[in-house]
Formats: C-alpha cells, sequence, structure tokens
C-alpha cells in the first residue's frame, strides 16, 4: 500500500507545482517542480500567472509574483531537517537563525518542519554528538511548538519525507482550493 502512495508522487498538482528553494542542499525531486528563492522554508508551491488569474478570481491570493507565475510561501511553507546533527545544531550554534525562521514561518497559514529521521535518533545524540544534547533537542523541540505553532513531522526516512512533504502540499491544495479539482 505504502509503494504505491510513493509512487504517485509523479502526478499533477492541479495547476500548481513543487517550488523548491534555491539554497535547498540535496532537495527533494519531483516530476512538476520549480526553483526559486523562497522566503521561508524549502518547499512551497508555485502556480503560472495564467492560473493565478483564477485564483485571484475566486479565492483570498496569498503568492508573490515572480518571472513566470507566482509564489505561495507566504500561505505554505516546509523546512527539512536531514538528521539529528542538523536539528541539534538548531538547538546551539544555529540557534538563532532557525528560532528567526521559525517566527517568519509563524506568519504562513500553512508550515511544517519535516525531518528524515524517527524522533527515537535523538536519544543517540548524547553518543554521537555531546552529553546533554538530547534533552536540548527535546526541550527544544516542544517549546518551538508551543511558541511558533508549527509542528514537526518525523518521517524516518528521505523517502517517506519527500512522500510526505508531497502529501503535506496536495493536501493545503486539495483543502484551500478546493474549485481547483
Amino acid at each position: 500500500m505504502r509503494s504505491k502512495r510513493i509512487l504517485k508522487l509523479d502526478k499533477p498538482l492541479a495547476n500548481f507545482s513543487v517550488a523548491v528553494d534555491t539554497r535547498e542542499k540535496m532537495p527533494y525531486v519531483f516530476k512538476h517542480q520549480i526553483t526559486a528563492g523562497l522566503k521561508q522554508g524549502d518547499y512551497s508551491l508555485y502556480i503560472t500567472s495564467e492560473f493565478a488569474e483564477k485564483l485571484k478570481a475566486e479565492s483570498s491570493f496569498p503568492a508573490r509574483q515572480i518571472e513566470n507565475g507566482y509564489i505561495l510561501d507566504n500561505f505554505v511553507a516546509i523546512e527539512r531537517k536531514r538528521n539529528t546533527e542538523e536539528l541539534y545544531s538548531c538547538c546551539a550554534g544555529q540557534r538563532r537563525r532557525f528560532e528567526a525562521e521559525l517566527a517568519r514561518l509563524a506568519a504562513v497559514p500553512h508550515t511544517l518542519i519535516i525531518c528524515e529521521f524517527n524522533f527515537s535518533e535523538i536519544d543517540m545524540l548524547d553518543i554521537r554528538v555531546k552529553l546533554g544534547a538530547r534533552e536540548c533537542v527535546y526541550g527544544s523541540i516542544c517549546s518551538w511548538i508551543a511558541r511558533y505553532g508549527t509542528p514537526f513531522l518525523f518521517a524516518g526516512n528521505r523517502i517517506l519525507a519527500r512522500a510526505a512533504t508531497f502529501t503535506f502540499l496536495e493536501k493545503v491544495i486539495k483543502n484551500h482550493f478546493r474549485f481547483c479539482f
């Protein structure tokens, strides 16, 4: 069942494409995607200028214009974390920068922090990185969710994280742009 869902990731998103930030290292690849500078997050949605006219007429339009279309990173944004060490760096040396990112994401209606690892893998930080690192990460995650409201999703691996990224974007489209279907 799971493999069938993952295979559907290359289907079109009803006049939308996945927008991938230009700064994203090792980005997920989708059949229908564009690369653009996102103001927040690593992944969002893109629509062409022609389709944007229909959106403007039928709903609120939380997008910003780029060359050939519009980016919806003010409406939906996904931030990706590759491993526990990257997440730990957000709790330690990069904390100020990451909290500024979370503050920007707090203004976006639909956000997600997608992690390519299991929550239980954080336990290994005390062995691999530094004693006390896991408590730092656990406490930070809980604090950030309470303060900024952006949920963390621990997908378990890169393949499932890519699937969750696509599914989240798809659900935002289906729930907020119903007339597209």
